[in-house]
């Protein structure tokens, strides 16, 4: 579990942080891949619609307090099936509203009215999944969502740790702490945690063929919606991209690898981080910010 979450967590927060955006504008890094900002986005939509479950068992358990026999007790406990248990998540709406707010500019101007009418649409679509048959499809969405988050971390990690680079990552990790970063840790980033979330790919796509067999059709078709579809957005993000910068193929493949716009928006004196980069990776919008300043 914690190569599994550790690892995610470090690449979050770098994204995060070294560049001060959401999850979609942080992709400047690699902008060929921005198509898996859209993904995400998608994931975390459907997981919130699907989180009134775990909202509703403290309100349940609250309820069944008042009752003769407690939740607690003995005889209570027996009884009393929670399912977190089985289906442990976590989501953020701030994560989608701020990824929404980096990318469309326009947003920000109604940022109250998009931030509740996105509240009040989750919720609406929450109500489904309280009714009895819905319960059936949160059974199987749990399982194709955490499959196809597993499916999209991998992907972050060879991004980052791959086509970003092993030594930018480390230079700009070091540059944000201020300390050295230890080399294992980039091992681990780089080659044990890839290895791991393979073999959980591998593991969860034998919980899916197995949870699908004992459902109907329709829910088959649900899961590709939910967790195939999704996925094409990297592929046409990409294609898009590459149709739409100047130069043969390969100049163009070679650019979108290469981070775009990317470094420290809120450092004090970011000529810093240019000297320390090197001016061939420096962008002309940090260049031209300094020589403003000058």
């Amino acid at each position: 579990m914690v190569i599994y979450l550790v690892p995610i967590l470090v690449v979050h927060s770098f994204m995060g942080q070294f560049s001060s955006s959401g999850f979609i504008a942080a992709f400047r890094l690699a902008p060929l891949f921005k198509g898996m900002d859209y993904v995400s986005v998608f994931l975390t939509f459907s997981t919130l619609i699907y989180y009134s479950m775990f909202v509703a068992i403290p309100l349940l358990f609250i309820m069944n307090s008042f009752r003769p026999t407690l939740p607690w007790s003995c005889e209570g406990l027996k009884s009393w099936h929670n399912r977190t248990d089985e289906y442990p998540t976590a989501t953020q709406l701030f994560t989608v509203l701020q990824s929404l707010f980096d990318e469309f500019e326009t947003l920000k101007e109604r940022k109250q009215k998009v931030t509740f009418g996105t509240i009040f649409g989750l919720a609406i679509c929450s109500f489904f999944f309280c009714t009895e048959h819905g319960s059936y499809y949160f059974a199987i969405l749990g399982v194709n969502i955490i499959f196809a988050h597993s499916l999209l971390h991998l992907l972050l990690l060879l991004v980052v740790l791959w086509i970003y680079g092993q030594k930018r990552f480390q230079r700009d990790i070091e540059f944000m702490l201020g300390q050295p970063f230890a080399s294992w840790k980039v091992f681990i980033l780089r080659y044990t945690a890839p290895i791991v979330f393979v073999i959980c790919l591998i593991l969860g796509i034998i919980e899916c063929i197995r949870g699908h067999s004992f459902f109907k059709e329709v829910f088959l078709v649900l899961g590709i919606v939910l967790v195939v579809l999704p996925f094409l957005a990297i592929p046409g993000y990409a294609f898009y991209y590459l149709k739409q910068s100047p130069g043969t193929f390969l100049e163009r493949l070679k650019r979108s690898c290469r981070p775009t716009d990317w470094y420290p928006v809120d450092v004090k004196h970011p000529q810093h981080y240019g000297d320390l980069v090197g001016n061939i990776e420096m962008t002309d919008h940090l260049s031209n910010g300094t020589e403003k300043e000058n």
